[in-house]
C-alpha cells in the first residue's frame, strides 16, 4: 500500500530518511569493500542529507535530537524538594 505526502514537511521528512539510509547503508557496504564509486555515492548523498535537514531545521525548528527531554521536565521529588519539604 503506498501513502500519500500529504505536506511539504511530510515529504521533507520522507527525502531526511531516504537520504540517511542510503548514507548508512553505503557506510555498511564499504566495511567491506574498497570501492571508489561507493565512496562518491556517499558521500554526494550526505551532503543532500546535510542540506535537508538544515532546510527543515531552517523551515520548521530542529529536526536533530539535542539534549534528552527529562532535562525539561520537573520531577515531582523535584517540586517537593524546591518547597522546602524534603
Amino acid at each position: 500500500m503506498q501513502m500519500q505526502v500529504n505536506t511539504e514537511k511530510e515529504a521533507l521528512l520522507r527525502k531526511i530518511s531516504s537520504l540517511g539510509l542510503a548514507v548508512y547503508d553505503t557506510k555498511l557496504y564499504l566495511d567491506t569493500h574498497d570501492c571508489p564509486e561507493a565512496k562518491e555515492y556517499m558521500y554526494s548523498k550526505y551532503t543532500e542529507y546535510c542540506e535537508a535537514v538544515a532546510l527543515y531545521d531552517e523551515k520548521y525548528g530542529n529536526i536533530a535530537f539535542r539534549s534528552h527531554p527529562s532535562e525539561d521536565m520537573v520531577w515531582a521529588w523535584q517540586i517537593e524538594y524546591q518547597n522546602g519539604r524534603c
